[in-house]
């Protein structure tokens, strides 16, 4: 199996992980995935197996074992078309499998792009209004509820969406006590000055700085957006500049109370 690093982006949906994984894929020795598939085929073989009577039938050392092995074997099964020798796999949940990537890689090492709550949220609403002519499956799932500005920002914030469940996972991963994984770039620098916010990512990866281009931003893989309901979602702009707060004029009074402190969580690790 051919030597090679793994490396996870997540964080907050609307933070800024696109951008900064098309700006990481600029160096040749790293491949920055789009989002990725990888979180849920292995959780779900991890499922698979402990459902597989014949797994029981091995003592329990000797399943782990084999579990372990088959689980690290789809890290490299997945990007063994590439031969870049260090993979950024991005999603937004991986926060919530330290304990498992520790057993499958040793020390994980996660990017969590964070960025002042309610400029996410202002940012969600306005995709959802930009796409008059998709069937939102918020309507559908809390039709009553959806029919406010009010009322659309309790289920962006509900924990089985996007946005509520990516910082749950994030705020447990922090009370599991294990910070130490995590670097969390945020929105705001890495718009300001992506230069030192690059800096900091390559010393926390271990990895030798290369001199990233932020004027002529590349996109490295294309998602079809239709798979989330949302054109644009992960559109970025051809170059790094300095991102405006819009909450306000967006989101009104009502987006007030979703002011997170971020430096006073990340602190109480």
């Amino acid at each position: 199996m051919s030597q090679r690093q793994f490396f996870f982006l997540s964080g907050i949906p609307r933070s800024g992980s696109t951008i900064l994984r098309h700006v990481l894929h600029q160096n040749p020795a790293i491949h920055a995935s789009g989002t990725s598939g990888l979180f849920d085929l292995v959780t779900q073989t991890r499922k698979a197996w402990d459902r597989i009577v014949e797994n029981h039938a091995l003592d329990w050392e000797t399943s782990e074992t084999k579990k372990l092995n088959v689980l690290r074997a789809l890290f490299h099964g997945y990007y063994a078309e590439t031969e870049r020798p260090v993979v950024i796999d991005k999603y937004w949940y991986w926060p919530s499998e330290i304990e498992l990537l520790s057993r499958l890689h040793g020390s994980p090492k996660i990017l969590v792009t964070i960025r002042d709550m309610r400029d996410v949220l202002a940012s969600w609403e306005m995709l959802h209004r930009k796409n008059p002519t998709v069937h939102h499956k918020i309507k559908e799932k809390y039709n009553a509820q959806a029919q406010t500005i009010e009322g659309r920002l309790q289920i962006y914030a509900k924990g089985d969406e996007p946005i509520g469940k990516a910082f749950n996972v994030i705020k447990d991963a922090i009370q599991r006590g294990l910070r130490r994984h995590l670097y969390f770039v945020r929105f705001e620098d890495l718009t300001r000055d992506p230069q030192r916010t690059l800096e900091g990512i390559y010393h926390f990866l271990e990895l030798d700085p290369y001199p990233h281009d932020f004027e002529h931003i590349e996109t490295a893989v294309l998602e079809n957006d239709r798979a989330w309901g949302f054109k644009g979602l992960h559109a970025v702009d051809d170059r790094i500049r300095p991102a405006r707060s819009r909450w306000q004029e967006v989101l009104g009074p009502a987006g007030e109370q979703y002011y997170i402190d971020w430096d006073a969580l990340i602190r109480a690790s």
